[in-house]
C-alpha cells in the first residue's frame, strides 16, 4: 500500500506549474518586445522601454 500524500504537495505542484507557465509567458512577451524594438524608429524605443520597466514593477 502506498502512503497517501500530503495535501500540500498537490498545492505545491499546482504554484510549481503556474510559476513554470509564467515564466514561459515571459519569456516570450521579452523575445516579442526584443524583435518590436528591433523594428521600431528610435524615437519610439524610450517610451517601449519606460512600458517595460513600467510593467516589470507592476508584475513583480
Amino acid at each position: 500500500m502506498t502512503p497517501k500524500p500530503h495535501p500540500l504537495q498537490a498545492a505545491v505542484r499546482v504554484a510549481q506549474a503556474r510559476e513554470e507557465e509564467a515564466a514561459k509567458r515571459l519569456a516570450d512577451a521579452q523575445q516579442r518586445l526584443a524583435e518590436q524594438e528591433n523594428t521600431l524608429p528610435k524615437r519610439d524605443l524610450i517610451e517601449v522601454s519606460v512600458v517595460a520597466v513600467s510593467f516589470k514593477k507592476h508584475n513583480t
